[in-house]
């Protein structure tokens, strides 16, 4: 999702200009996709939780905590990119 979303935004000015529509005040979208570009990359970073290797109930408490993490900061990032996304479709077929 990183190298998509870091790819939609230039694509989207590109088609603006294409189009002849003024960016200025269409960057809503592309702020979105900032946004959940920062969440995702957010998701990939290590937890600071002690976890201790001999203990395997701190094992399955890590694992536990750091699999949630990671799925509700993906889902927030894709909600966001979806929404950025339907932000910029509609800012691209709006007639003014």
């Amino acid at each position: 999702m990183i190298p998509l979303t870091t790819g939609v935004i230039p694509t989207y000015f590109a088609l603006l200009e294409l189009i002849g529509k003024e960016s200025t005040d269409m960057t809503n979208g592309p702020i979105l996709m900032l946004f959940s570009l920062v969440a995702f990359i957010v998701s990939s970073f290590p937890i600071p939780v002690k976890l201790t290797l001999s203990n395997i109930d701190s094992i399955k408490r890590f694992r536990k905590i750091s699999m949630c993490w990671k799925y509700i900061d993906s889902c927030f990032g894709c909600g966001l990119f979806l929404l950025g996304f339907f932000v910029m479709i509609l800012n691209l077929t709006s007639d003014t």
